[in-house]
């Protein structure tokens, strides 16, 4: 028996980096099956966890090439059934996708990837800025808001022992003032 193109694709994905990249597993595909609305759950026959636009544009490329569907999946809030999948579906999972790009307070918009909350949109605007290092803003304050002091103490500390002068990336992880 020939494999289905759902096979196909997944034998074209198996090479996706990390062991746990693609679930197959019933209670993960069923967690992906609905939004908050009334609709029922339908599982999708994977789940790829993707973490980088590249990745996804590699997962569609391989089911656009044997025609299977996919419904792209975030924080799974929908109220109006677009994440419940149909028979023989993909789904991508973009939840790891968590870049803030900009936050244009002026201009309330923003530019984020597909994995973000607002919730952490508001974080960063409230901390005046990107969560992003490549914008140049500190992620000290991002750090402290979201995730408290102890980690704050943790990150500094790996960061202080093969850079005890914060010469790497300065300002970054350890505030500018060092001890």
């Amino acid at each position: 028996m020939a494999p289905t193109a759902l096979q196909q694709v997944l034998a074209a994905l198996t090479p996706m980096p990390g062991e746990d990249r693609i679930s197959l597993d019933e209670s993960i595909r069923a967690q992906h099956g609905h939004g908050e609305g009334w609709m029922r759950a339908s599982l999708p026959g994977a789940m790829p966890f993707a973490h980088t636009t590249q990745e996804v544009s590699a997962i569609l490329a391989r089911c656009h090439a044997r025609r299977v569907p996919v419904v792209p999946f975030g924080a799974g809030t929908s109220l109006e059934g677009h994440v419940t999948p149909p028979p023989g579906t993909i789904g991508i999972n973009l939840s790891h996708m968590t870049r803030i790009l900009q936050v244009n307070a002026d201009d309330l918009d923003c530019r984020v990837k597909a994995g973000v909350t607002r919730q952490s949109v508001r974080r960063t605007q409230a901390l005046g800025g990107s969560r992003s290092g490549e914008f140049g803003s500190s992620k000290v304050a991002f750090m402290q808001a979201a995730h408290g002091t102890p980690a704050l103490d943790v990150t500094g500390a790996i960061k202080r022992a093969p850079d005890p002068l914060d010469i790497l990336n300065p300002g970054k992880l350890l505030s500018p003032v060092l001890n």
